[in-house]
């Protein structure tokens, strides 16, 4: 699968990138949410995991970015965030994310989703 990661926290975007890679999805990663909206255009990701607190525009900005791209309402957007209070989870959801992840995310649940949505493309 194609899995876009965006995390202005390199340590936990690279953290997640190599957990996908040993699995062999292809990858990219960006720290900001202008970056990561362009990239998502270009690459058409099957999964983006995406933090909230980013630089340039918010998770939940790029989440209503991505799911006005021609290919967004196909995308499992899957927020990977410090913010987990009932409020932040209600958002992100209000944003277009299909699941809400508070960090540090439980790897073998992140596989698990990217698993799921392989078998439904």
């Amino acid at each position: 699968m194609r899995i876009l990661i965006c995390d202005d926290n390199a340590d936990a975007a690279f953290s997640i990138e190599v957990l996908l890679s040993l699995e062999r999805h292809e990858t990219q990663i960006c720290s900001d949410g202008q970056t990561c909206v362009e990239k998502a255009r270009l690459w058409k990701p099957q999964v983006a995991f995406l933090d909230i607190g980013l630089p340039e525009m918010s998770g939940y900005a790029v989440a209503r970015a991505i799911r006005a791209l021609d290919f967004g309402p196909e995308i499992l957007l899957v927020a990977v965030t410090g913010w987990g209070a009932p409020e932040d989870v209600r958002l992100a959801k209000e944003a277009g994310f299909d699941l809400h992840f508070t960090k540090p995310a439980d790897p073998v649940a992140l596989l698990r989703v990217v698993s799921r949505q392989a078998g439904s493309a």
